[in-house]
């Protein structure tokens, strides 16, 4: 997993991710659903530095690498278990999306509206999911 360098690299590399895609891709009125508010991965830079890095922690503490994606778990579910969790705070979708691609994780379908990565949550005991016991 490369890491860019600077914030310079993270706004190339997010734009780079984001090409134009087919309109079959788009949403039922002809919108593409990555230009939606508060769902683009760009929307991660808007975070302050602290919240970046909350972030990234809990990502680093919380999830691993998986061969398959679990259908079950999305940018959007993850979110709130990041919020719920000790030291989280409230991101949107967009900003969520954005630091998991910081993270090295690729969604499966950039065009969901919700992504799927190849990730799962790391069992910390039989509560599971997070380091809080959430």
């Amino acid at each position: 997993m490369n890491k860019p360098t600077n914030a310079n690299n993270n706004s190339a590399m997010l734009s780079k991710r984001l090409a134009p895609m087919p309109l079959e891709y788009r949403g039922s009125v002809g919108e593409d659903l990555r230009s939606l508010p508060l769902n683009g991965p760009e929307d991660h830079d808007t975070l302050s530095r602290e919240e970046q890095a909350a972030l990234q922690a809990w990502i680093g503490a919380n999830m691993r690498p998986a061969k398959t994606p679990d259908p079950y778990r999305t940018s959007y579910g993850l979110k709130h278990r990041f919020e719920e969790s000790a030291g989280g705070c409230y991101v949107t979708n967009g900003q969520f999306k954005g630091a998991m691609l910081k993270a090295g994780y690729e969604p499966v379908e950039p065009t969901e509206l919700n992504w799927r990565f190849r990730a799962c949550l790391r069992d910390h005991g039989d509560r599971g999911g997070t380091t809080d016991g959430r």
